[in-house]
């Protein structure tokens, strides 16, 4: 069995001693450099003004959640990672994140709910049970990891976390997304790279 999903199932064993153990098994996966792939999402709020939401969670310091399309259980929010930075042509940026940086609390809300994804992983799709709920949410490569949480942990489907580190820019993107991306690191004191991707 995978050991990924050895450690999920129990995870949720009604042994407590069980669980903890597997609890324990997580407690470095999360701290080490784990990537976000950048966005221009744009919402608008209800005086009309537009808002480039992922580039305002940079400068907030949190991590917006998403929803998963016909989950059973959609009070369940997700974020998904790459555990390494793999970034493609038509990638515009890249955010990097630096756990180790976050305070206890917000480590101990995290850390459990860390998974590595799995590529060949069976899926009961109908089950509303919400340890089969979670684990849909594991499908995925071997390069990506997901948090999961459930909504009352979040404000506004966003999670205060301040750990950002880097930016990864495609040295082939647009000028005036660069100058923005340059100005956002300028302000929150991180690193700016600018890859040549081939």
């Amino acid at each position: 069995m995978n050991k990924y999903l050895d450690n999920f199932n129990r995870l949720f064993s009604p042994d407590d001693k069980i669980a903890y153990q597997a609890i324990l098994e997580k407690k470095d996966w999360i701290l080490k450099p784990l990537y976000i792939k950048g966005n221009l999402s744009i919402s608008i709020d209800q005086e009309g003004k537009k808002h480039f939401d992922f580039l305002e969670s940079l400068l907030n310091d949190v991590l917006l959640f998403l929803d998963k399309e016909n989950s059973k259980i959609p009070t369940y929010k997700y974020v998904k990672f790459q555990q390494y930075l793999d970034m493609k042509k038509d990638d515009k940026f890249f955010v990097e994140y630096d756990f180790n940086k976050i305070d206890q609390k917000g480590y101990q809300t995290l850390v459990a709910n860390f998974y590595p994804c799995i590529e060949d992983l069976k899926l009961d799709e109908n089950s509303a049970n919400p340890q089969e709920v979670i684990k849909t949410y594991m499908k995925g490569n071997e390069n990506e990891a997901v948090l999961v949480l459930e909504e009352s942990l979040l404000l506004n489907n966003s999670f205060y976390a301040p750990v950002l580190v880097a930016l990864h820019v495609n040295k082939n993107c647009d000028e005036t997304l660069k100058d923005t991306l340059k100005e956002i690191a300028l302000k929150k004191n991180i690193k700016y790279y600018e890859i040549d991707v081939k």
